[in-house]
């Protein structure tokens, strides 16, 4: 049988093998350890990250949807302002065509809701009036009407309208109308420079 020979010296002869064998598992230990949490602390950022693009995705989503509707809003506000301004252009024009004509849509349209049954006009005429350095439309209307009560109504109606002022009585005459008693009559009012 062969025998070996250790030529080392005694001091260096003996190894201690189990030293050996504890630290190099204590190392592959630590080593598997450190591998593992650094795996853990790897999939848990990744899953955090994971959630934080879903938000961002969901996030993103639905500020493209509120920009869509900003958009149209947006539109809109452009349309209404585009259509602004073409009914400025043309109320513009109006005011050129119109080039202070006095507007006698509402005072005679008021005019022909208060006057009575059974009192009509023969005449109406209008006259500027200067009251100091106001200028004034005055009106003077001739009608007949078949009471007198009813050129009173008429003339109360004329002083309670918000359009017309300064109401008076110029005649008053007793008169036949088609075999009827009637006042044939002259009224003067101005008309409010407010509502012209």
């Amino acid at each position: 049988m062969i025998q070996r020979i250790n030529l080392l010296p005694g001091e260096l002869r003996t190894v201690n093998k189990r030293i050996f064998y504890f630290i190099s598992s204590l190392l592959i230990i630590l080593y598997l350890s450190t591998l593992y949490v650094v795996n853990n602390t790897g999939r848990t950022n990744i899953g955090a990250l994971e959630a934080k693009r879903d938000s961002l995705r969901q996030s993103a989503g639905v500020l493209a949807r509120q920009d869509a509707k900003y958009r149209e809003i947006i539109d809109k506000i452009n349309m209404t302002e585009a259509k602004n301004k073409e009914m400025e252009a043309r109320a513009g024009v109006v005011n050129r065509i119109s080039g202070g004509n006095t507007r006698w849509s509402d005072p005679l349209y008021e005019l022909s809701n208060i006057v009575p049954a059974g009192l009509w006009f023969s005449s109406l005429s209008s006259s500027d009036i200067m009251a100091g350095d106001k200028k004034f439309k005055g009106i003077r209307v001739s009608g007949m009407a078949f009471s007198s009560s009813l050129i009173t109504d008429f003339m109360a109606a004329l002083e309670a309208s918000p359009y017309f002022e300064g109401v008076s009585l110029a005649s008053l005459q007793n008169t036949e109308y088609n075999g009827r008693e009637a006042f044939s009559f002259e009224i003067t009012f101005m008309v409010l420079s407010k509502v012209l």
